[in-house]
């Protein structure tokens, strides 16, 4: 179930989840990662996000960053993604912030 088998299922993955650390994925959100990804790949990651929970979710994060954003370009363009995740939506939440910020330093 934790299986992410390339680095654009990884992308997808860690953009999701940014985007439902609110409890929900706003349609803003969605438009942000369908302008990077098609949609039936993220429409397959979503399936597989849906089922797992926030520990597994960062698990597999941490277990599969070193292969999918290993270096730092890999690293600066995805946190780039994700603070557009964050700002889709117009609203700037403290635990957005916090959790981007997280993911940052799990990243580094």
């Amino acid at each position: 179930m934790n299986e992410i088998y390339t680095k654009k299922e990884f992308m997808i993955l860690a953009m999701l989840y940014v985007a439902n650390v609110d409890g929900k994925i706003n349609q803003d959100e969605v438009r942000v990662i369908l302008d990077c990804f098609e949609p039936s790949s993220v429409a397959e990651v979503r399936r597989r996000f849906n089922k797992m929970n926030d520990a597994e979710l960062i698990r597999c994060i941490d277990e599969n960053k070193a292969k999918y954003v290993p270096t730092d370009e890999d690293r600066t363009r995805l946190i780039a993604d994700l603070q557009r995740i964050v700002e889709a939506d117009d609203r700037h939440l403290a635990i957005e912030e916090y959790i981007l910020n997280a993911l940052k330093t799990m990243l580094a």
